[in-house]
């Protein structure tokens, strides 16, 4: 019989013993490596500490059990759960008093936005919040200069640095498949000047208060956007389009709204005062009581705008097409016009006093009661116009076609109508200064038939039967 047989107990004891002192001879060389390079720490040199780092990994790949049971792996049962967790961490991290915190969250929440759809209304919803009570433009901010750095031009102003991260997140944002995400874009009353907002997807986006002064939204998509009161001064709007958006009383002075598409949108109480509008579509346009003092509106589209009460002083419109556009009680006055469209105009009681309109279509318009004084209407096409009442002292009429135009009532003391062509135009009845009133109140401007033209007086140039002159 053999020991084994006899002892199995014992002999399985001993190999027990034996494997266990195998397994435990690394670790006490691994411990004793340890002891001497912490004592000798000041001596040892760059092999040393390969050498040790080597017997560590060696340790740890000998012993895979034991570094599980030291660092179980970690598993989510609850994917909801952790993604709300991390949600919420994100929305905590915008609180922070330090920027690359408040940073770590907003890129959260911007991956977030990316991976999960169900959650991209909400993670934008908290980074516009974040804008609006981070950038908060008020009368106090005005005065103070607000939440911005300025570089060492006075005129350069860009947003803080979170801020500016959020709106280069709104910029970049995937709008796709997204459906009507586009109008959760709400930063109103927000200081955004100098923001970067160049080809931003902003449909229904709510800016109304905002200071966007200075901002660059070349080509932005502003479809039906809330901008009322927005200041927008001196901001970058090229090819941008604002059909159907609100602008009521915005501030738009010196803006670049180069081919901007502007159709249907409300500017009513607008200030465009030195604004350039060149090839500016803004067809069906409200503009009624805007200010366009010195705007550049050379080439724009006007077709049916309704600008009554605007204020086009000293504007360009050369080439410009209004027909069809409401002026009533507009104010024209010393405004380029030549070559512009304005055929079936509404221009009743408009200024238009010093304003030239050379070669202008002024086809079938209504200037009742207008100020054309001193206007200069040089090959002007006013076929059918109706200037009833209309002030025409010194205007220059020269070479201009008048057929059958209505001037009864006008003052056209003054007036040149030479080489203009008159066939069929209904004139006033003109009364020398010498003349003497009656009892019925003559002195007066009183209509005439085309046959009963009588014989202007001196001091008004003889209008030409025919054009030959011109």
């Amino acid at each position: 019989m053999t020991i084994a047989a006899a002892f199995p107990d014992a002999v399985a004891m001993k190999r027990s013993r034996s494997n266990a002192h195998q397994k435990s001879i690394p670790m006490t060389l691994l411990a004793a490596a340890w002891e001497w390079l912490v004592r000798h720490r000041e001596a040892v040199t760059t092999i040393d500490a390969l050498i040790a780092g080597g017997l560590l990994m060696w340790t740890a790949r000998r012993n895979p059990v034991t570094e599980q049971r030291r660092f179980p792996a970690r598993t989510d049962a609850d994917p909801t759960q952790r993604a709300a967790e991390i949600f919420g961490t994100a929305v905590e991290q915008l609180a922070s008093d330090r920027l690359d915190i408040r940073l770590g969250g907003i890129y959260t929440l911007e991956r977030i936005s990316r991976q999960s759809r169900p959650d991209y209304a909400a993670a934008m919803e908290v980074l516009s919040a974040f804008v609006r009570q981070r950038a908060r433009w008020t009368h106090q901010a005005a005065s103070r200069g607000g939440p911005l750095i300025q570089d060492q031009k006075p005129a350069r102003l860009k947003p803080w640095a979170d801020v500016a991260a959020v709106v280069a997140i709104i910029v970049r944002r995937e709008t796709a498949a997204i459906g009507s995400g586009d109008s959760l874009v709400d930063l109103r009353k927000s200081d955004l000047r100098g923001a970067l907002l160049a080809n931003a997807s902003l449909q229904k986006a709510n800016f109304s208060g905002a200071n966007l002064s200075g901002a660059n939204l070349d080509g932005a998509n502003l479809l039906k956007a809330n901008l009322s009161r927005t200041n927008l001064g001196g901001a970058a709007l090229v090819g941008a389009d604002l059909h159907g958006a609100d602008l009521k009383g915005a501030d738009l002075r010196a803006a670049d709204l180069h081919n901007a598409d502007l159709r249907g949108a409300d500017i009513c109480w607008a200030d465009l005062g030195g604004a350039n509008l060149k090839g500016a579509d803004l067809r069906g346009a409200s503009l009624g009581n805007a200010r366009l003092e010195a705007a550049d509106l050379t080439g724009a589209d006007l077709r049916e705008a309704d600008a009554s009460g605007a204020d086009f002083s000293a504007a360009r419109l050369t080439r410009a097409n209004l027909s069809g556009a409401a002026l009533h009680r507009s104010i024209l006055a010393k405004a380029t016009l030549d070559k512009a469209n304005l055929g079936d105009v509404h221009l009743y009681s408009a200024n238009l006093r010093g304003a030239e309109l050379r070669a202008a279509n002024l086809r079938r318009a209504d200037m009742s009661w207008a100020d054309l004084g001193g206007a200069i209407l040089q090959w002007a096409d006013m076929t059918g116009a109706v200037l009833y009442g209309a002030d025409l002292n010194g205007a220059d009429f020269g070479c201009a076609t008048l057929r059958e135009a209505d001037l009864r009532r006008t003052d056209i003391r003054g007036a040149s109508f030479a080489d203009a062509i008159l066939a069929g135009a209904v004139l006033p009845l003109v009364v020398p200064p010498a003349a003497e009133p009656d009892a019925t109140g003559a002195g007066e401007i009183t209509p005439f038939a085309n046959d009963d033209i009588p014989t202007p007086p001196d001091n008004v140039a003889l209008p030409a039967a025919s054009g030959e002159g011109c």
